[in-house]
């Protein structure tokens, strides 16, 4: 079961790395989440590559990119 964590106010990436011909290459990201409180949540990772553009693939469903950076 997913719960939902509020509603997202920001999407914040580095590609710095990514420009690099290193396929382990990783990305910073960061999720700024607004909880139901009101208050602000980060939540900040590093997926790989792959990761970072499945997440972007499935940016349109936020809820399952979500998801899928907490497994």
């Amino acid at each position: 079961m997913s719960q939902v964590l509020g509603e997202l106010e920001a999407f914040e990436y580095d590609v710095g790395a990514a420009f690099q011909p290193n396929p382990e290459a990783f990305v910073k990201c960061k999720f700024v989440i607004k909880e139901q409180s009101g208050e602000l949540r980060e939540i900040n990772f590093t997926p790989s590559m792959k990761e970072f553009y499945d997440i972007c693939k499935n940016f349109v469903d936020m809820n399952a990119a979500m998801e899928s950076i907490q497994q």
